[in-house]
């Protein structure tokens, strides 16, 4: 059974903004770097979501996508699949190229032809954690569990050589096997549908990043306007209400409110009221004045002067 389903990481697209925004050009490399890991991430994880929907109407078999729990501190795992007498974890690893293991230190290293080796942070390690800290979030709630983990490589162009690593490594086709291996060797847990309410009530949201303190830009470091709700490119207005992407060809009309949760996502402190103005630089001051009034900001004041934010903190579910 699907417990949670797969979502595509929301946070691509406030990274897709910031991307389209950037003036400075160093910073717009990492952030297009970035982005362009977290979107063959999302890829990798729809691929296995996709193979594991095989078991959306199985009675003992219940699958987790992107679960994040509290235990000492956050920590997150791509696929949870608790079966009845066992759980697995699968951490997704969309990695093309030759990619093989070192011990001391724990590294990933991939290998592309003409590009050179490339270090990356031991998923062998990131999966011991994850059974650690879940064992321990299972334990204090009363539920004592056995608790697997696995890293899954679902590009088939990859070339895994797992022979200098203890951690299970898997191909896609091998996921079925290995959840099914692992449930034979126990007796079933008897409050499963005690831990999958618990799991499904402690999971935790996503707090924004300081965008601009991570990357280190500031408000003149960015193109203002309009962008293109579909592809992020800046839209050209056809009259006082709609708009048009040269792009995509699409029409929109401004949505206020989206725009100024996109200007606090990227900087998160309370604004003066002449910043946000400027953010919104396509609306005319009477549309603004008329755009202000109906918007429900939360208000600070500091020496005298009025700063805004939004009520709501804006978070990453």
């Amino acid at each position: 059974m699907i417990q949670k389903s797969f979502m595509p990481n929301i946070r691509i697209a406030s990274w897709q903004k910031l991307n389209a925004r950037l003036k400075n050009e160093s910073v717009r490399l990492r952030v297009a770097k970035d982005l362009a890991q977290m979107e063959a991430g999302d890829f990798g994880e729809r691929v296995v979501a996709k193979h594991l929907d095989r078991y959306r109407h199985a009675e003992n078999i219940h699958i987790f996508h992107d679960v994040m729990l509290d235990c000492d501190g956050f920590f997150q795992m791509d696929f949870l699949v608790l079966t009845e007498s066992c759980i697995v974890l699968l951490e997704v690893k969309n990695i093309s190229g030759t990619i093989y293991f070192t011990k001391n230190p724990q590294q990933l290293i991939r290998k592309i032809d003409g590009q050179g080796e490339q270090k990356l942070r031991s998923p062998e390690v990131q999966v011991e954690k994850q059974i650690y800290k879940l064992r321990e979030w299972c334990m204090r709630r009363g539920h004592e569990i056995s608790i697997y983990g696995a890293v899954v490589f679902p590009n088939l162009t990859s070339i895994v050589d797992g022979s200098n690593t203890t951690a299970t490594l898997l191909d896609l086709y091998e996921i079925e096997n290995y959840i099914l291996k692992n449930m034979r060797h126990h007796s079933p847990h008897l409050a499963m549908d005690s831990l999958i309410l618990k799991l499904k009530n402690g999971q935790k949201l996503y707090e924004p990043y300081d965008l601009s303190a991570y990357y280190k830009f500031e408000f003149a470091d960015l193109h203002t306007g309009f962008l293109c709700p579909y592809c992020y490119n800046f839209m050209e207005k056809l009259n006082t209400r709609t708009w048009q992407c040269p792009a995509c060809q699409q029409f929109s009309r401004q949505n206020v409110l989206a725009d100024l949760k996109e200007y606090f996502l990227y900087f998160p402190k309370p604004a003066h009221k002449k910043i946000l103005k400027a953010w919104l630089s396509d609306l005319s001051s009477s549309r603004f004045k008329r755009s202000w009034r109906k918007l429900d900001l939360q208000v600070q004041y500091h020496h005298r002067k009025a700063f805004y934010s939004l009520k709501n903190t804006i978070k990453f579910y």
